[in-house]
C-alpha cells in the first residue's frame, strides 16, 4: 500500500480503533495492518517493507485515541529516524483520552525513551508510565544502557509533568537512578507522582532509596520495591546493606508522616531455590527490618505462590517444602511485616500440609504488625474437608491492626462462610474483606450479609472511638 492513500489509512486506523479498542501494542497494531491490507509474510521481511509498515501503523495509532500504548519490539523499529519519531508523539499528543498510560519495554529502549521524556512534559493525560526491558530478555541480558540524552530527557519530562500519577520503573540499570534523582530532588523537581514502583535489585538502591525519601514531592505518598528472590545477588545484599547504614544517620523529614515505603519479597514455587538463596534472601530483609527500626515509614509485604505451575516432577515438591519453611520463618520473624500475600494452587496439599498450614495461620495471629492479608485458593475441592479456614479465622479474631482481608476459594461452603462471620462479630476492626469473584457465594446472598455486618462494625467501632476521644469517665460512658 502507498503512503499516499489517506483513504485507506483513515480505514486502517477505524478498524484499528475497533479491533484493539483504547489499548493496543505496536506488535498488535503491525499484525492487524499485515491482516487488513493482505501483505504476504515473504514481502514483510524485507527490510524497506517493515519499516513503511510500521510507519503506516504510527500514523494511524496517531489518529485514534487509546487509554494505553505499549511500546514493543517489531521490526523496522530500529529503522526510523529521530525526525520520524517525533513526527509521531506529536500526533499522539493531539489524540489523547482523558487519560493515558504508556509502557516502554522493547530493545530500542534508550532510543523510544527519548522521545517519550519530551512526551510526557508536554502530555496533559498522561497518568501512567511503566519503563521496563522485554520480560524475555531482561533477565538474561543488559540491555544497551540509557544515553545521556534519554536520561536528560526522561528527567526533564518527569520534573516538567503535572499529570503524571504512577510511574513504574522495572529495569535495574544503573541510569535509571541517575533519571529518579534528577527528577525527585533539587529545588526543580517532579511534583505531581504520587506512586512509585522500583524493582528491589536496583542497582544503586543504596544511594536512590534515601534521596528519594528526602524529596520534598509532598504529593509522593508511596514507594515500593518488588524483592524478587530470583533476582537476589550479593550485590543486592550489599545494597540493603547500604540502605540500613543510610537510615542510622538519616534525619527525618516533613514528608516521612504520609509517606509509606514497601518492600515486597516474592517467592514462587515455580523457580528454583536454594539454601544459598534463602540466606541471601533473609540478608535482606534483616537490613531491611533494621532500618525499619529507625524509619517507621518503612514497611514489608511478603508474597507467596504455591500455585502448582510447574511442580509436577517429584523433585519440585521438596523445593516447594523448602520454600514454605522459609517463608514461615520470615511471618515468624519480622515484626514489622504489614502485609501477607498467599496464593495456593492445585499442588498445595503436596507443598503445604495441612500442620504447616495451621503453623502459617498461628505465624499470622502472633504478628501483630500484619495490616493486610491476601489468602487465594484455586485448586481442587478437597481442601475445604480440612477445616483450615476455620482455623485462619479464628487466628484472626483478636488482630486489631489487621484492616484488610481479601480471600478466595470458589468451594467454600456454608461452614467457611460461618467462620467468616463468627470473626466479624469478634473483630470490629476488621474494615474491608473483599470476596471478588465469590459468584456462588454473591448469588447466595452471603456476600451481602458479609458487607452488612462490616457495616455495623464500623458504627460499633466509630461510637468507642469517639468514646474514648471524649476521655468520660467510667459511669458517664
Amino acid at each position: 500500500m502507498g503512503s499516499s492513500s489517506e483513504d485507506m489509512l483513515k480505514r486502517f486506523a477505524e478498524h484499528l480503533q475497533t479491533q484493539e479498542g483504547t489499548f493496543i501494542s505496536l506488535s498488535s497494531g503491525v499484525r492487524e495492518y499485515n491482516q487488513f491490507f493482505e501483505i504476504p509474510g515473504e514481502l514483510s521481511d524485507l527490510s524497506g517493507q517493515q519499516k513503511q509498515v510500521l510507519l503506516e501503523v504510527l500514523r494511524a495509532i496517531g489518529n485514534c485515541k487509546l487509554d494505553q500504548l505499549i511500546f514493543d519490539d517489531v521490526p523496522g523499529a530500529e529503522l526510523l529516524s529521530s525526525e520520524e519519531w517525533d513526527y509521531f508523539f506529536s500526533s499522539l499528543l493531539s489524540r489523547q483520552s482523558s487519560s493515558l498510560e504508556i509502557s516502554v519495554q522493547c530493545t530500542l529502549y534508550s532510543t523510544v525513551c527519548t522521545h517519550v521524556g519530551a512526551f510526557v512534559a508536554k502530555s496533559s493525560t498522561l497518568e501512567v508510565l511503566y519503563l521496563s526491558f522485554p520480560a524475555d530478555v531482561r533477565s538474561r541480558v543488559r540491555m544497551i544502557p540509557l544515553s545521556t540524552a534519554a536520561v536528560r530527557a526522561l528527567s526533564e519530562g518527569l520534573v516538567q509533568t503535572k499529570c503524571l500519577k504512577k510511574l513504574y520503573v522495572f529495569n535495574k540499570e544503573g541510569e535509571m537512578v541517575d533519571v529518579l534523582t534528577s527528577a525527585f530532588t533539587g529545588d526543580v523537581r517532579n511534583t505531581s507522582v504520587e506512586y512509585l514502583h522500583l524493582p528491589g535489585n536496583l542497582e544503586r538502591l543504596g544511594i536512590a532509596l534515601p534521596v528519594l525519601l528526602s524529596s520534598n514531592n509532598q504529593n509522593l505518598k508511596e514507594i515500593c520495591l518488588d524483592l524478587d528472590w530470583e533476582e537476589v545477588t550479593q550485590g543486592v545484599v550489599d545494597e540493603f546493606r547500604m540502605v540500613a547504614e543510610s537510615f542510622r544517620t538519616r534525619e527525618s523529614s516533613v514528608a516521612d508522616a504520609s509517606r509509606k515505603v514497601f518492600l515486597q519479597s516474592i517467592c514462587d514455587t515455580t523457580a528454583k531455590f536454594t539454601e544459598d538463596v534463602g540466606r541471601r534472601v533473609f540478608s535482606c530483609l534483616d537490613s531491611w527490618a533494621d532500618a525499619s527500626e529507625r524509619a517507621p515509614m518503612l514497611k514489608t509485604n511478603l508474597k507467596l505462590n504455591f500455585t502448582g505451575s510447574g511442580l509436577g516432577e517429584q523433585g519440585n515438591v521438596k523445593l516447594g517444602g523448602e520454600i514454605k519453611g522459609w517463608f514461615l520463618r520470615a511471618v515468624n520473624r519480622y515484626i514489622h511485616l504489614n502485609g501477607l500475600q498467599v496464593t495456593l494452587g492445585w499442588m498445595w496439599d503436596a507443598v503445604v500440609d495441612m500442620d504447616n498450614f495451621l503453623l502459617l495461620c498461628e505465624s499470622i495471629q502472633s504478628n501483630e504488625s500484619v495490616e493486610s492479608l491476601y489468602i487465594w485458593y484455586n485448586g481442587s475441592e478437597a481442601i475445604v474437608d480440612r477445616k483450615c479456614w476455620t482455623h485462619l479465622f479464628h487466628c484472626l479474631r483478636h488482630k486489631r491492626r489487621l484492616k484488610e482481608l481479601i480471600f478466595y476459594d470458589e468451594y467454600a461452603g456454608d461452614e467457611t462462610f460461618r467462620s467468616l462471620m463468627d470473626l466479624l462479630q469478634v473483630n470490629i476492626y476488621l474494615e474491608d474483606v473483599n470476596l471478588a469473584d465469590m459468584d456462588k457465594w454473591e448469588s447466595e446472598g452471603k456476600c451481602a450479609m458479609v458487607k452488612e455486618a462490616l457495616r455495623r462494625n464500623r458504627a460499633q467501632a466509630s461510637y468507642f472511638s469517639s468514646l474514648r476521644d471524649a476521655r468520660l469517665p467510667f459511669e458517664n460512658a
